[in-house]
């Protein structure tokens, strides 16, 4: 698990930000992609995937 202060957007510093789900979503990741809580990066999963989508800025970033 990481630390909230850890989630902060590298480019805007703002804690607004969600994970992003790759694969097929069930009824539960859909609804909470329904409420801003996850974002959906398709199902073809690469090894440079970014995994945080800054809700602020727009940024898609890697936790490191």
């Amino acid at each position: 698990m990481t630390a909230v202060g850890s989630l902060k957007c590298p480019l805007c510093k703002s804690n607004d930000n969600i994970p992003i789900f790759y694969g097929f979503p069930t009824q539960l990741v859909q609804q909470a992609v329904e409420k801003g809580e996850i974002e959906l990066g398709g199902c073809v999963v690469h090894e440079k995937r970014p995994s945080r989508h800054c809700k602020n800025c727009g940024h898609y970033f890697t936790l490191k």
